[in-house]
């Protein structure tokens, strides 16, 4: 059995989330008779198309609308072209293969359902018309798939009251490759050696948009360096369209020393910041699937301090993190969250390390794999 999954992009452009939960299907490209392959859109550096293993990338190209435009006609050309080799479509995000539906509708489909589209718009601040679109694209989708997979039982549910239960949906959590990630050395910067303190980095790696919440984090930060705890350090990895209110909010409350904006990073970075931080922190205000952000930090030994929000509960549980899980929503639940863990930091250090084993042992993609095999062939009408 052949399967196609088509996607956004890939995590060495834009690490983290849905790019490395393809990833890590795509790790296991031949597991008993079952062949994978993925288009995505990438910066590759050259015009056209070019292929890498079982990845197909599109060039990103341009940023203008019609540089954006040729590129979703492309990825749909691209897609076309190689579909007859495919038993199987898996949809990871509706903008890129837009264009593909016509053909892609012909094929067995299964969507990877990742958030309500029309939802997150709105939260994020897009106009009317804008989310409304969106909603009507994954209609589209939806009305053509066979079988729906979702990382949390709190997003089937949204799945359910927006398109009823026709469709069979399963609950697979986020999962991580086999191996087991060494950290990085942790090593003191000049600058915490001259001041005689170690800095206490807490890290947040998200998109910046509003539903995020990174500006409750920043205000609660901010609280605690009002109490006189001055080593603390934010690192804020990603980028987005509240990038810049998020910055001048810093600069308004004077803590431009202590929350480092690092923007894009590469992979390799990424690690490097996670792995010297003391916590990851995902202080989401609305619709959070599983949060991949959260197993992507318990791969490195790192707690993540969430909100009650969508699956994070569920993916904090999976990890043994339960009590990572803050009371309620508000700024000051936050704030005391992110002291509990500054005043305890050699007990936070020894539950990231039960939360590694723990990922490795819940959501390893061997033990993964199966569940997922059994909806391609259930998708293909193929006894098992």
């Amino acid at each position: 059995m052949r399967i196609l999954h088509l996607s956004s992009t890939h995590p060495s452009f834009s690490p983290g989330g849905v790019p490395s939960y393809v990833d890590v299907l795509m790790s296991l490209p031949e597991v008993d008779g079952i062949v994978q392959s993925c288009i995505c859109i990438a910066d590759i550096g050259t015009t056209g198309v070019h292929k890498n293993g079982n990845y197909i990338f599109v060039n990103n190209g341009g940023t203008s609308f019609l540089s954006k435009l040729f590129k979703l006609f492309r990825y749909a050309a691209i897609v076309k072209k190689n579909l007859p080799e495919f038993d199987l479509v898996c949809i990871h995000n509706y903008r890129a293969p837009l264009f593909a539906l016509p053909f892609i509708a012909r094929k067995p489909l299964i969507i990877y359902y990742h958030g309500p589209s029309e939802n997150e718009a709105l939260i994020e601040g897009k106009s009317k018309f804008n989310a409304r679109l969106k909603g009507y694209i994954e209609l589209a989708f939806v009305r053509s798939a066979k079988h729906v997979v979702t990382l949390s039982s709190a997003f089937a549910d949204i799945f359910k009251s927006k398109y009823g239960e026709n469709i069979p949906i399963t609950v697979i959590p986020g999962h991580l490759k086999d191996n087991l990630t060494e950290n990085p050395v942790r090593e003191l910067s000049n600058s915490e050696i001259s001041a005689g303190e170690e800095k206490i980095h807490f890290v947040v790696c998200r998109r910046l948009v509003l539903r995020m919440g990174i500006a409750d984090l920043i205000i609660a930060v901010a609280r605690l360096l009002n109490e006189g705890r001055h080593n603390i350090i934010l690192d804020i990895i990603g980028t987005g369209p509240e990038e810049n209110n998020l910055k001048k909010l810093v600069k308004n409350l004077k803590i431009e020393h202590n929350v480092i904006f690092h923007g894009k990073v590469s992979n390799d970075l990424r690690t490097q910041l996670l792995s010297k931080s003391v916590a990851s922190i995902v202080p989401t205000i609305e619709l959070e699937g599983f949060g991949m952000v959260v197993l992507e930090a318990a791969e490195l030994g790192l707690v993540s301090l969430v909100r009650p929000v969508g699956g994070l509960p569920e993916a904090a549980s999976l990890l043994g993190m339960d009590k990572y899980v803050i009371e309620d929503m508000s700024v000051e639940s936050l704030t005391d969250g992110l002291r509990k863990i500054v005043d305890n930091k050699d007990v936070v250090k020894q539950d990231g390390a039960r939360a590694k084993q723990l990922a490795y042992q819940n959501a390893s993609i061997t033990n993964l794999i199966e569940r997922h095999k059994s909806i391609y062939h259930k998708v293909m009408n193929i006894a098992i």
